[in-house]
């Protein structure tokens, strides 16, 4: 049986619950009634005789006891009781009341309350609850308000990360609203294994999946919030114990392991089936629409992994008016906002402007509604703030940042931002203290011994936050405290402020002592500029030795953030460190690209390349097995004057392209096939592989060796067996289906008023400004 003490619901959800249990359990045809002031009606049923034959009172107390009850009864709802005459009167109460209480409140009522039996406590709706699973399951918020539910949960979440997003998700599951779009994501995840959740900033993508997760995990599988695929990978059971892995922001953390050379592709693509193909494993990831759209036209194996085919997109206008209204009702409703706010939302129906606005979104909710940010101003200001920040919705955080926080704190919210992503304090620390000698060597400005921790003491809860990891399940390198910003759109704020300001983007840079910093200005992902005096400072950290610790950590860096400016001697210097032993590794042959796209402006670097220049491609064609590096051959050789067609004709250089052609084609069939053996459904869809590789295949030689019939090639062959691969479809589908999982769809209805001219959204707000904070 749950143990429910209905923290988790609002009043109006508290009433909606009662008048499912007492229909149920009485079958008394009850109907929720349009409250009104001074009526004193939240549910009825009428007669003939007796419009109030039948009437209930619903109260949902948070945080008071029965005095309170008590009092409320007596001095104010007796009165409404007398004038209404009902021939019964029923209590509902999420308070815990004793026999002797629940007789006390008998007497005062009476005759209206004629017996105990008709006040329902917290303990007798548990029981019926426990009578009624079909209401217990409908009510889904209902579920994270049981003592017991959460510690099973948390005792699931086997690593420390995914204990504390459990904890903090149940701080928020308050103010979620159960919508349709719940119940078509979990069909997406119950037919596919793995739900993809795109939408803009601030839309709610994170909300949903976290939803769902504690859905997941309520059910018994163990969640696991992860960051790369390897950690996914090190914690998924072989056996069938039930997990759920779940990536936040999955593209906006892993875009650059998807587009580099060390195959991450392939192994996103490879856990993705291993999830698909596995019982009792899911998994849900969240990313932005534009990164996804950027990442299915990049990334082939991306697209081809089906994470694209069938991805949940979540967007504002999906929310209906009373969606959006019950939304805007929760954060006021369980963040105590004071009365004189509540009176400025309600007045005028001043909540329709807000919910109708067309920058609506959960998240300017969020901040609008949030007590610290609202705490000084009037209701006349609150409701000029409300308004501003849905008319500027990206500047939410420019009034706070500008007026609320001072200048060191600031250098510290950038100095977080060039993180992109949670950050141990010990690294932090560095960080901060590099931008304030910065500070002090640059703008003269005046430090204290303990600048830090005066800056973060200020900016922790508004504008960061952090989580301590410190139980048995971390290493000691990895326990302490872990700060990020307090939220998306504060990075997006912080992004435009530095895309405005050339002299923030050189102090940033400026201060970079880690080369994660610098990520933050990798052209293939970001829209900050590195300008050429950006350039020029980068380029002395590395050739400095500050940022670089390798030969080809500082090549890579030289050609991905110092493209315009003259880094000659710095790469000439490197490419004889790495070229030393005849020993040409991939980011030798990068840069024999980038060189021979700039040899005019290289020129040192350009010679040292072409007096090996066959050298190092022989090299590379020995070892590789990249599709690209062999379709960009040519044009390599066209950079350095050389002629292609003599080299691809001679025997040995011959045979090491056939060699490369296939080790190229073995690799895709052991990815795009032998990987993915388990995961085939559909035996057309292996004769697509086997037909994009061999055409790939076929496009690689007349590429590489025109001059050559294909019967004169010694081309490793790949037979599709038929017989074979029926075989293996035939099992994959009968080990699918019975490996069938079932998750209820959940669907959120507004009962219609007996009045069916009133509008819901205003029944909703009916109350709220005298909703005292007891029964808030």
């Amino acid at each position: 049986m749950g143990n429910y003490d209905f923290h988790t619901i609002n009043d109006k959800d508290f009433e909606e619950l009662s008048l499912d249990l007492l229909n149920a359990e009485f079958a008394l045809g009850l109907q929720r009634f349009k409250p009104g002031k001074d009526k004193g009606i939240d549910l009825r049923f009428s007669t003939k005789d007796n419009p109030n034959h039948l009437v209930v009172q619903a109260k949902h107390y948070r945080g008071s006891g029965f005095a309170q009850l008590k009092w409320v009864l007596s001095h104010k709802e007796l009165a409404k009781i007398e004038k209404l005459k009902p021939d019964r009167y029923i209590i509902t109460t999420s308070l815990q009341l004793s026999p002797q209480e629940k007789d006390d409140l008998v007497k005062i009522l009476s005759p209206y309350l004629a017996t105990a039996n008709d006040i329902f406590s917290q303990d007798d709706l548990n029981d019926l609850l426990s009578k009624h699973a079909t209401i217990e399951k409908k009510h889904f918020k209902l579920w994270f308000s049981g003592t017991n539910v959460l510690q099973n949960m948390l005792d699931r979440a086997v690593e420390g990360r995914s204990r504390h997003l459990l904890e903090r998700m149940e701080e928020r599951i308050n103010f979620y609203v159960v919508t349709s779009r719940l119940g078509e994501a979990i069909s997406i995840l119950d037919s596919e294994k793995v739900l993809l959740i795109l939408g803009q900033p601030g839309v709610g993508k994170t909300t949903l999946a976290e939803v769902i997760l504690l859905e997941k995990a309520r059910q018994g599988n163990a969640v696991h919030c992860v960051e790369t695929i390897r950690e996914a990978e090190s914690v998924f059971a072989i056996d069938n114990t039930p997990q759920v892995f779940y990536f936040d922001d999955f593209l906006g953390s892993n875009y650059l392991e998807l587009v580099s050379p060390n195959r991450q592709e392939s192994e996103i693509v490879r856990f993705v089936d291993r999830v698909r193909t596995s019982p009792n494993k899911w998994l849900v990831l969240t990313s932005r629409t534009v990164i996804v759209g950027h990442a299915l036209q990049k990334l082939d194996k991306f697209r081809r992994s089906m994470l694209g085919d069938k991805p949940f997109e979540l967007k504002v206008e999906d929310y209906d008016d009373y969606e959006k209204a019950a939304i805007l009702y929760n954060h006021l409703y369980f963040r105590n906002v004071s009365s004189a706010h509540r009176k400025g939302v309600v007045n005028n129906t001043f909540y329709k402007q807000i919910i109708n606005h067309q920058n609506y979104s959960p998240r300017i909710v969020d901040f609008i509604s949030e007590p610290r940010r609202i705490a000084n101003l009037s209701a006349r200001d609150y409701a000029t703030f409300v308004l501003s920040h849905l008319d500027e919705p990206a500047e939410i955080w420019r009034h706070s940042f500008e007026n609320q926080i001072g200048y060191f704190e600031r250098c510290l919210l950038f100095t977080l931002f060039s993180f992109d992503s949670s950050v141990p304090e010990r690294k932090l620390i560095e960080a901060f203290q590099a931008r304030l000698t910065y500070e002090k060597q640059v703008n003269n400005h005046t430090t204290t011994a303990d600048q830090f921790n005066e800056c973060i003491a200020v900016l922790l809860g508004g504008f960061v936050h952090a989580e301590l990891y410190d139980s048995d399940l971390f290493t000691e390198n990895e326990k302490g405290r872990y700060f990020s910003l307090s939220d998306p759109s504060l990075a997006d704020f912080l992004l435009s402020r530095l895309r405005q300001s050339a002299g923030e983007r050189k102090a940033l840079v400026e201060a970079v002592i880690h080369r994660q910093q610098l990520e933050r200005f990798n052209e293939e992902y970001s829209e900050l500029v590195v300008d050429h005096e950006l350039q020029l400072g980068i380029r002395d950290r590395i050739v400095s030795g500050e940022l670089g610790d390798s030969a080809s950590t500082s090549l890579k860096m030289l050609m991905r953030y110092c493209g315009d400016v003259d880094v000659d001697s710095a790469m000439a210097h490197y490419l004889s460190e790495l070229g030393n032993d005849g020993r040409f590794d991939r980011v030798y042959y990068e840069s024999a690209h980038f060189v021979g796209d700039r040899k005019y402006s290289l020129q040192v670097s350009f010679k040292m390349i072409a007096a090996s220049f066959e050298t190092l491609v022989e090299y590379q064609l020995s070892r590789t097995s990249n599709r690209k590096v062999l379709k960009r051959l040519p044009s390599l050789f066209k950079k350095y004057g050389s002629d292609f067609q003599t080299f691809s004709e001679a025997p040995f250089t011959r045979q090491l392209l056939v060699e490369a052609l296939n080790r190229v084609s073995e690799t895709s069939f052991e990815d795009n096939i032998q990987e993915r053996k388990d995961s085939f459904l559909d035996i057309d869809e292996i004769k697509q592989e086997y037909g994009d590789i061999m055409e790939t295949r076929k496009a690689l030689e007349n590429i590489l060796l025109p001059t050559f019939s294909l019967c004169s090639i010694p081309v490793k062959v790949y037979s599709f067996d038929s017989d074979y691969w029926q075989e293996v479809v035939e099992e994959n589908q009968e080990a699918f289906e019975s490996d069938s999982f079932e998750i209820d769809n959940f669907e959120y209805d507004v009962d219609e008023e007996d009045d069916d001219s009133a509008d819901p959204i205003d029944n909703l707000f009916d109350g709220l400004v005298e909703l005292g904070i007891s029964e808030a």
